[in-house]
């Protein structure tokens, strides 16, 4: 922050040199278990089933979608999409059952 003094002259009010504080502690970007939400808890084991069910030892332990002799080479943003898509239909499930159950 530029003043100007008595003089004309331009003078800075920062001071150079401060030290920074470092106090201050970042978040840990991996979350504890207990601070997981219920939602990303079924997000986190669909993912672990799917890894599991299609992880192929021959594509260097990537995962692969196979069908017939036709090899669908599965990326982490695939996954991804597919257990996003998984849990939105159970969430529609559980909806309907319980858009049923009420209005009986």
């Amino acid at each position: 922050m530029d003043e100007i003094s008595e003089t004309g002259k331009k003078t800075c009010n920062t001071k150079i040199g401060a030290p920074k504080s470092h106090d201050t502690k970042k978040p840990n970007r991996v979350p504890k278990e207990n601070n997981i939400s219920e939602d990303n808890m079924d997000k986190i084991n669909i993912l672990t089933v799917l890894r599991e069910k299609y992880q192929y030892t021959i594509h260097n332990n990537k995962y692969c979608y196979i069908q017939e002799n036709h090899h669908l080479n599965l990326t982490a943003i695939h996954l991804k999409f597919w257990t996003a898509g998984i849990v939105n239909i159970i969430y529609i499930i559980y909806k309907s059952i319980d858009f049923l159950f009420y209005y009986k």
